[in-house]
């Protein structure tokens, strides 16, 4: 085929992903539809997709936001000089849109409409931490390297001391986790927490923010934009602990919830912990059985880090590697499974139980404390040490 050929269906075919024309809006129905999508609330963190039944539509700032991210350029917006300008996608666009909201590190919330007669319904909605009901477009064709940790945060106050309570699901390996801690002026200990969970996204209890002082909230909110989380506040119902044990018994391998009372005894961690469950929608995902093991998290277990010292240390990789193997973890991966991966990023298991030497995540995560650990990297180390030198006297 000429060049000049090759150039023309190249174009016929940037234009049949992009330039879609919606042949279903006629001036009667985008009036309609105008009117339907001034009523939604206006969240610049939301990016609304439109199924128009062969492509999608995103309007109104998001569609300048794909255009300028995804396609690199503004000319792919139409109607920018009306009330709503738009910008149509098709199919394999639309996967790739979601793989960077969602997958990407950006704290943004996915919601896909469908019609439904000549209204708009929302069917699927998701965050970095809830991928679920995009994993079909999501892990097409694509190794799921990584499931996100999700995790809870409330908070309580006793005898004017505050006590915050973590709860985190990894749905990856199946683990449940909890623990409370009182917090300190700097809230270290959270951010430590936060950081050596690898949680993408946090619930918080909108509700209980108010139980700390000014100066604790806007170190907060300080905390939880430096260490990345995509933060959704949800009220103090979600938190309610009323049913946890009965809850436990469904998802718990086992259902031996009787075995957990070091969890169960922690008050303002079982409310984080039901809130975590009911989020990350745990009881529809166990319906077939318990398969989760439940843990009492010890964050003193491990070496504290907070979110400035995981970036100078280059534990993970981030987006401004200049290369894959920028990162600790990119030195050592060469993991040839999305499992191999996955345990390469994921947290240890429990702190009683002897990390694996054989896998990286144990050099990575870097787990301190008991005293058997040191003993035991001396003895895995000292191979790969030259011989010492003699002493220079007797």
């Amino acid at each position: 085929m000429p060049p000049k050929a090759q150039q023309d269906d190249a174009m016929d075919e940037v234009d049949a992903s992009v330039d879609v024309v919606p042949k279903d809006l006629d001036d009667k129905s985008l009036r309609a539809f105008m009117s339907f999508f001034k009523t939604l609330r206006n969240d610049p963190n939301v990016i609304r997709f439109f199924d128009r039944k062969g492509y999608y539509s995103v309007h109104g700032p998001a569609a300048n936001l794909i255009a300028r991210q995804f396609y690199r350029t503004t000319a792919v917006v139409r109607g920018a000089d009306s009330d709503l300008p738009y910008v149509n996608v098709n199919r394999a666009m639309f996967e790739t849109i979601l793989r960077e909201l969602l997958l990407g590190g950006t704290a943004h919330v996915v919601e896909l409409y469908e019609s439904a007669g000549t209204a708009w319904k929302l069917t699927r909605s998701a965050t970095p931490g809830k991928l679920s009901a995009f994993d079909e477009e999501l892990y097409r064709n694509v190794e799921m390297a990584e499931v996100p940790v999700v995790a809870a945060i409330t908070f309580t106050v006793a005898e004017g001391q505050a006590t915050v309570g973590v709860a985190y699901v990894d749905s990856a390996s199946c683990q449940l986790g909890a623990n409370e801690m009182l917090l300190d002026d700097q809230l270290s200990g959270l951010e430590a927490v936060l950081v050596q969970l690898g949680a993408r996204e946090a619930v918080l209890n909108k509700d209980s923010l108010s139980l700390l002082d000014a100066g604790q909230r806007s170190r907060l909110t300080a905390l939880l934009e430096g260490v990345g989380l995509m933060v959704t506040e949800r009220p103090a119902s979600l938190f309610n602990a009323k049913h946890l044990e009965a809850d436990l018994a469904k998802v718990v391998k086992g259902g031996a919830v009787e075995r957990h009372g070091d969890v169960l005894e922690r008050r303002t961690a079982c409310s984080a912990l039901a809130a975590v469950l009911s989020y990350a929608e745990v009881m529809a995902e166990s319906s077939g059985g318990g398969r989760y093991v439940l843990s009492l998290y010890h964050p003193g277990c491990y070496l504290r880090l907070d979110a400035t010292a995981q970036r100078a240390l280059n534990v993970l990789p981030s987006r401004a590697d200049a290369n894959a193997t920028y990162s600790l973890y990119g030195l050592l991966n060469r993991c040839r499974t999305a499992m191999g991966k996955r345990r390469l990023k994921v947290r240890t298991v429990a702190a009683i139980s002897p990390p694996q030497p054989s896998t990286a995540l144990w050099w990575i995560k870097q787990l301190a404390a008991p005293r058997w650990i040191p003993r035991h990297s001396h003895t895995l180390i000292a191979p790969l040490l030259p011989p010492p030198l003699p002493l220079p006297f007797p």
